[in-house]
């Protein structure tokens, strides 16, 4: 930031003083006028430009689009419970038919081993999509996990003093940061899918040669 000052004559010689500094007496000499940086620091043209921005976020709109954004967790979670469901049916079956493990043979064995793997994998991702990682959303006061560290009595101070839109930002902060754990709860669904499809093949041998007690 730059401001105007003027040279001024004193008994010591000619010194720079801010036009705002020098008493009304001072005489000034025509064309004595200097731009100074001024030491006041001044907002950057970026934050200037970004809170202006942050300005024009329609708030019911942000507040909207995270409750959009929420809408899909029931859903991911509804199907996460399905898979966890039918892996578990089909393991409860595989272990029922197997027992006696001493009476299991090899071929039935191995069948058994590939379809144990394909469960394992499947149950990993419906781990990792049931528990995401909830890193992220400093200071947030929409966040669960940062409100959490709060006292009540902060919290409510520090929303007391939140305008409208901060509010809308810290609601859009949250939506994007709830989409990308919603992509990696999908992901990780889809993988569960697919393990939990191709355990369905050695499942299906280990069961008809169980149930047949082949002897190989």
């Amino acid at each position: 930031m730059e401001m105007r000052a003027r040279l001024h004559k004193t008994a010591l010689g000619w010194q720079l003083a801010p036009l705002d500094e020098l008493p009304d007496t001072v005489p000034f000499e025509d064309g004595q006028v200097v731009i100074v940086a001024s030491t006041t620091e001044s907002p950057s043209p970026s934050r200037i430009e970004q809170a202006g921005r942050d300005d024009l976020i329609d708030p019911a709109a942000a507040k909207a689009q995270l409750d959009l954004v929420l809408s899909f967790f029931a859903r991911v979670e509804g199907k996460l419970s399905v898979v966890l469901a039918i892996d578990l049916g089909m393991l409860s079956l595989a272990f029922t038919k197997a027992l006696p493990f001493t009476a299991v043979h090899l071929v039935p064995a191995i069948a058994l081993a590939v379809f144990l793997f394909c469960q394992a994998c499947a149950l990993r991702a419906l781990y990792r999509g049931s528990f995401p990682s909830l890193d992220g959303g400093h200071s947030s006061l929409v966040y669960f996990r940062e409100v959490s560290k709060l006292r009540e009595s902060d919290y409510k101070d520090r929303f007391a003093k939140l305008r409208a839109p901060e509010l809308a930002c810290d609601h859009l902060e949250q939506a994007w940061r709830n989409s990308r754990i919603l992509t990696m709860k999908f992901d990780q669904l889809q993988l569960a899918y697919q393990w939990t499809a191709i355990s369905i093949v050695p499942w299906v041998i280990a069961l008809v040669l169980l149930a047949a007690r082949v002897v190989v």
